[in-house]
């Protein structure tokens, strides 16, 4: 099985398909309702969401710019399912903490929870390593993504206790 064999069928669940039309390859890609999709930084790959199929985004790339641009097509699917899927998790995560913290609130008295703090357990640190600026440019990068991904956890929470307030 050949690379681009493995990664076509690591994408089977998003209903992938890659054709060739007049000289370009065009990937089509169905990813679930919702879901942010990160657009190619790669200016020549032409991108698009398919206008009456929900979900549906094409990438297309000249057959004579090859596998480079088909790899960058890759990558950035494979950036917008890992962004995507990290922000389920923290949405996840974050429930699990409110129902832990609801829990809390119930079972102890005010004048313990005024002393409530919320700490990290420590990671191991890792040797340490010379710093690139490269290497500050991508944790600049890293940071802003963060953002983002707080921003979109905070508005899906909004949403859900809007539906809550809908619902009662």
């Amino acid at each position: 099985m050949t690379l681009l064999d493995k990664k076509l069928v690591s994408l089977s669940r998003y209903n992938i398909g890659l054709q060739t039309y007049e000289g370009n390859f065009v990937i089509s890609i169905k990813y679930p309702d919702n879901w942010a999709v990160i657009e190619p930084t790669d200016k020549s790959i032409r991108f698009m969401r398919d206008e009456e199929t929900d979900g549906v985004y094409y990438y297309v790339v000249s057959v004579e710019e090859g596998e480079e641009k088909l790899n960058n097509v890759f990558d950035t699917i494979d950036e917008t399912i890992m962004y995507n899927n990290e922000l389920q998790e923290k949405v996840e995560l974050l429930n699990e903490k409110i129902t832990e913290l609801r829990d809390l609130f119930v079972e102890h008295p005010i004048s313990k929870l005024r002393n409530l703090e919320f700490v990290f357990k420590k990671q191991k640190k890792n040797a340490k390593k010379k710093v690139k600026a490269e290497d500050v440019r991508k944790t600049d990068e890293t940071e802003q993504e963060v953002n983002d991904t707080d921003r979109l956890i905070a508005e899906s929470i909004n949403r859900k206790n809007q539906m809550e307030e809908m619902s009662c």
